[in-house]
């Protein structure tokens, strides 16, 4: 059986596939643009156009039952929250983030990132 006769399944998991995905999109372009893994209760989209689609169309494609495949966050996050929610929680969180007070933060959020990269360094990770 040649590769284009094997069926076709996309596993993000997969570490072969993660190491060169690119056939595996070409087929999902070619094959199954609109592709659904059942043992990972997934979709994936993988034509530009669908992609756009989707993320304007709000009432069909939604983020509120997660962003990825690992469990959800019981605690609800901007990435899954799908308009008018989403608009809303964006725009009390964006207040928050304006030039001036991200700059404010720099020195504190520098400290906090060596410190944690520290500790991956000395346990060798």
């Amino acid at each position: 059986m040649t590769t284009t006769d094997a069926p076709l399944v996309y596993n993000p998991y997969d570490a072969t596939t993660n190491r060169n995905p690119f056939p595996v999109y070409a087929r999902l372009r070619r094959e199954a643009p609109v592709y659904r893994n059942e043992d990972l209760g997934f979709y994936a989209l993988s034509k530009h156009d669908d992609v756009l689609a989707a993320l304007h169309d709000t009432e069909v494609f939604c983020s509120r039952h997660g962003i990825t495949l690992e469990p959800r966050s019981p605690l609800p996050l901007l990435l899954t929250m799908d308009p008018p929610e989403h608009t809303d929680m964006r725009s009390l969180i964006s207040r928050g983030f304006t030039p001036r007070r991200v700059a404010a933060m720099e020195e504190q959020m520098r400290a906090l990132s060596r410190k944690h990269l520290d500790r991956f360094r000395d346990a060798g990770t």
